[in-house]
């Protein structure tokens, strides 16, 4: 439940800031959400070794500012937006998660039933978001004409 809760969290209200991005993207939804796995993951798995809430705070504050220009490197990379959209959105969706993060953490993790229920609740919510951009992307493709591929056009046979 320690690396679940967060992970919900940030699944959920990152990958759903990222889509504003492009809301038709299949590859920016994976991308955002692998990324996002193994960011939150490994951030989540360094914090259960500190020892002090001082050590705490200061592991949260760089590794949240190595994450946001790391996420927004692999955006840039990755799917050719320019570098100052993909660091826009990179800041909003680590802030967001970040705010999210403490507000539901000091409400709502010490009540584990509580917890476990939202940690549901945002996994549904993060799998519907998903099937969201798969059925935009197909209403999207059939509207244009595109193949499976987005690659365009059919071509006719004659």
């Amino acid at each position: 439940m320690n690396i679940l809760f967060p992970l919900s969290i940030t699944l959920l209200f990152e990958t759903s800031i990222y889509m504003i991005l492009d809301r038709r993207s299949v590859k920016l939804f994976l991308i955002a959400s692998i990324m996002n796995i193994i960011l939150n993951v490994s951030m989540n798995l360094i914090l259960s070794i500190t020892r002090t809430p001082d050590e705490f705070f200061v592991v949260v504050a760089v590794y949240e500012v190595c994450t946001l220009f790391a996420e927004s490197i692999i955006l840039w990379i990755t799917m050719r937006i320019k570098y100052w959209k993909t660091l826009l959105f990179s800041f909003l969706a680590n802030s967001t998660s970040f705010w999210a993060g403490l507000v539901f953490t000091a409400y709502v993790y010490p009540h584990k039933t509580a917890a476990i229920i939202v940690c549901f609740v945002f996994f549904g919510l993060y799998l519907l978001l998903f099937a969201f951009v798969f059925a935009v992307r197909k209403v999207h493709d059939q509207n244009n004409g595109n193949d499976n591929d987005g690659r365009g056009k059919k071509s006719e046979k004659q």
